[in-house]
């Protein structure tokens, strides 16, 4: 990386914010509410990116009731959301970072496939909502992560005329996540994939190959910081 973009596409849960515990609940909870047997939490975490339905799947949900847990999934995480209570972790130096990137008139989106009004609600939360030019949720795409569209969208909500082909794309655009669907959006979009996986989702996000790869956010917001100061 020899210069700034202009655009940094973020995931949001388990790369800019920690939620995990309350994702697995859901999957958890879920799992009892419809008798099913429970699963191991950390194997119910390292399914982060898939979809509720593909999760499901992986749960060894019976397809009569993929319907039933992606409901559950979405009730449990508004009330998540919604409860005064609850407050997201944000991970060490995101706020540093994302105040440097601003002040280097980077735009800068999320792209997650989480719900866009949870997605605002929770970055309301911890004050980290007016850095967003647009937030790309789940609902607002027919197709999500890895797919192209959900990035297609956050660029034409900016204002982008976005076009996948042009091989300019993966100096001026980068999509930073967590996940292995976060690396193959980026490489379907033909931007840079930087990824930035938590223990649980590591071995999946490097199969994917992405450009670079770092530790933390911490790491990330030195290497900008020293690069690009």
């Amino acid at each position: 990386m020899d210069k700034l973009p202009e655009i940094i596409l973020f995931d949001l849960d388990g790369t800019l914010i920690d939620n995990s515990d309350a994702v697995v609940d859901a999957y958890y909870t879920g799992l009892e509410r419809y008798n099913y047997p429970p699963k191991d939490r950390d194997y119910i975490a390292s399914l982060a990116g898939l979809s509720s339905i593909e999760t499901a799947k992986q749960l060894d949900v019976k397809e009569k009731d993929y319907g039933k847990i992606d409901a559950h999934f979405w009730e449990y995480f508004h009330k998540y959301a919604d409860h005064p209570d609850s407050m997201p972790i944000v991970f060490e130096k995101v706020r540093e970072t994302l105040i440097f990137l601003r002040d280097k008139n980077i735009k800068m989106a999320i792209v997650t496939s989480n719900e866009a009004s949870i997605a605002k609600k929770l970055l309301k939360k911890v004050n980290l909502l007016d850095f967003f030019d647009a937030i790309i949720g789940a609902e607002m795409v027919k197709n999500k992560k890895p797919h192209i569209e959900p990035i297609e969208l956050a660029f034409n909500k900016m204002g982008v005329d976005f076009d996948k082909y042009n091989d300019n794309n993966i100096e001026k655009y980068w999509l930073v996540g967590d996940t292995a669907s976060d690396v193959g959006a980026a490489k379907n979009a033909g931007i840079r994939s930087i990824s930035i996986p938590q223990p649980h989702t590591y071995k999946s996000a490097i199969n994917e190959e992405p450009d670079i790869l770092i530790d933390s956010m911490v790491e990330f917001y030195r290497h900008i910081l020293s690069n690009f100061n």
